[in-house]
């Protein structure tokens, strides 16, 4: 026919990979008679990684977080408690047990800021009679990156600045 329907263009995804900005002090705590095992889990109301967008009032962007955020938390933890020396899953009898829940985890574009990424994790620390040995605290971090609210990029470095902060 005359009329050729030409299809919408795809929306476009933009990635954001997710990494460990940095390195601990290796060989902190390589001293302690005791190993951890970490449990993290996802304690977030709201999972997009984008959450305020205020460079459009109508969408929020499309994104691809990779690895997702509860795949990176746990391995990236655990990489970095390793280099710092912590015995990980030594002896479910003696080690003590860090509780990790993660309740925020997002990078978001404000007008005159840039992208600013937030991390918040609560954490505990149990003995192996689970009683809890060192009470809820809150980590937190915080990283902004001026830049343009259409490169992902800033918002990429933004939330693993944020994260390595936490």
């Amino acid at each position: 026919s005359m009329f050729k329907s030409t299809p919408a263009p795809a929306p476009v995804v933009h990635n954001i990979n997710l990494a460990l900005s940095g390195s601990p002090q290796p060989n902190k705590y390589v001293k302690l008679d005791y190993g951890i095992r970490l449990n993290v889990k996802d304690g977030r109301s709201n999972t997009n990684i984008v959450q305020k967008y205020d460079a459009s009032a109508t969408v929020l962007p499309r994104t691809n977080v990779n690895p997702t955020v509860m795949e990176f938390v746990p391995e990236s933890m655990r990489r970095y408690m390793r280099t710092m020396g912590f015995g990980l899953d030594a002896d479910v009898q003696t080690d003590y047990m860090m509780q990790v829940t993660v309740k925020e985890f997002h990078v978001d574009y404000l007008s005159g800021i840039g992208w600013n990424g937030t991390v918040y994790m609560n954490i505990e620390v149990y003995n192996h009679d689970r009683e809890l040995v060192y009470p809820s605290v809150v980590v937190s971090g915080r990283a902004t990156q001026q830049g343009s609210s259409t490169n992902f990029d800033y918002a990429t470095h933004a939330i693993n600045q944020a994260y390595f902060n936490a």
